[in-house]
């Protein structure tokens, strides 16, 4: 089984994809889709899964015209699809958002998700720490998830260390 899945290699049915809404309304240009479709598909009572035989072609951009884009992508638009399908699917682990610096860029504290909602309460899906403990083998086991976290304080001064680095596994971290 497959928590997540790229969105340029989605192969779904016709009735799943209108049974779960499709693709949501509010996300532009590209980017955060495959976050979207692949909680909705978990969550909502499917699965994803791979087809050990099959063969997928994906032309990466180049010099030739062939290939050239008919679009520009916005890296704030990515970034506002990925905190709508955070938002929209993590529940309350959705404060977690605040913890990644390019998530301020987003104002996605203001982002109304109540089409998520509605496909949440009409098809009955089950809640993100479902998905965290359906895949703990990767997220917590894998170490991804700590069992503890502490902080550390200086003692005279009672501030306490923070790391101002990037956000995730980084060498500078």
């Amino acid at each position: 089984d497959i928590p997540i899945l790229s969105g340029g290699l989605l192969g779904i049915s016709r009735r799943w994809w209108q049974e779960t809404g499709g693709y949501d309304a509010d996300m532009e240009n590209w980017g955060g889709e495959n976050i979207d479709q692949s909680l909705r598909t978990w969550l909502c009572g499917g699965e994803i899964v791979a087809l050990p035989n099959a063969e997928v072609a994906h032309m990466w951009r180049t010099d030739d015209a062939r290939t050239k884009a008919n679009y520009q992508i916005q890296v704030v638009k990515t970034l506002e699809n990925r905190a709508r399908a955070a938002k929209g699917w993590w529940g309350n682990f959705s404060v977690k958002l605040h913890d990644h610096p390019d998530m301020a860029y987003t104002r996605w504290t203001k982002m109304d998700v109540s089409a998520f909602r509605a496909v949440q309460e009409r098809l009955g899906c089950k809640p993100f720490a479902w998905f965290l403990w359906r895949f703990k083998d990767i997220y917590l086991d894998a170490g991804l998830l700590p069992e503890r976290t502490f902080r550390l304080r200086h003692v005279k001064s009672g501030r306490c260390l923070t790391y101002m680095g990037p956000p995730g596994t980084h060498p500078q971290g």
